[in-house]
């Protein structure tokens, strides 16, 4: 998966949205 391209992406639903969450505090970390 493009990390990238997902990060790019809208979350649709609350799962994708707390994924992407989490994918964000772990890259700012």
């Amino acid at each position: 998966m493009n990390t990238c391209d997902f990060q790019g992406r809208i979350a649709v639903t609350p799962e994708v949205a707390e994924t992407k969450i989490a994918l964000s505090r772990t890259l700012n970390s």
